[in-house]
């Protein structure tokens, strides 16, 4: 779980960095299509999820830093002081420890973080799983307008639900708005966005704890 953890950690950190040069173009591609910019959305949301590093001569991502493992400490008894202690000091030569100890109870809080880290996956991920059936049980009176296509009564907006066989849910609307929301919607199917939308939240809900996660799951 720790091992699991700390790559979790080292994958958060370069993702960050992509999620901070992605809102920087944003700014400088303002009058570019929206779909260059749903594209970078989409390789921050890859980065978050992939669990190895690409390397390149043009990466931006930092060299990672590898921590030597702790020195160990040399015990002297007061009969044998080190070679660079004067023989006339020998008697007088006590014990130091090289390294402090690491508190029990700071060691413990630091064991704990990453079952603190798996609890919040599975809360996003249990609230992914409820809002969903909540919304099939909302839908489940709709009429089949045509193949794929769903009229729900007392819906607030068109939307796309399901994934290998994705269906439209309309609400009550005029003949002409209807063909109009259902080419939009039809839209986000042949693109894809439904999948998209549940890889940005799976990002999100294994970097619940980096704000940058958060700001690509709205933003995207």
């Amino acid at each position: 779980m720790a091992a699991a953890f700390e790559r979790i950690l080292q994958i958060s950190q370069s993702g960050s960095i992509i999620v901070l040069t992605v809102l920087a173009l944003r700014l400088i591609l303002r009058n570019a299509p929206k779909r260059a910019v749903c594209l970078l959305w989409m390789l921050a949301v890859l980065r978050l999820l992939v669990p190895f590093e690409i390397e390149s001569d043009w990466s931006l991502q930092p060299e990672p830093v590898e921590f030597a493992p702790s020195a160990q400490v040399e015990h002297f008894d007061s009969g044998t002081a080190p070679a660079t202690v004067p023989p006339e000091f020998q008697e007088d030569a006590v014990e130091y420890p090289l390294q402090r100890p690491i508190p029990e109870q700071k060691t413990e809080s630091i064991d704990l973080l990453p079952w603190i880290w798996l609890v919040g996956v599975a809360v996003l991920a249990a609230h992914g799983g409820v809002s969903f059936l909540r919304l099939k049980r909302r839908v489940r009176d709709s009429i089949i307008l045509e193949e794929g296509v769903w009229v729900c009564p007392g819906l607030d907006t068109a939307f796309v639900l399901g994934f290998f066989r994705p269906r439209v849910y309309l609400p009550v609307l005029e003949a002409q708005e209807q063909e109009l929301v259902l080419l939009h919607e039809r839209q986000h199917i042949r693109r894809g966005d439904h999948w998209w939308k549940l890889a940005a939240y799976a990002a999100v809900s294994l970097h619940w704890f980096n704000p940058l996660a958060w700001v690509t799951y709205i933003l995207m």
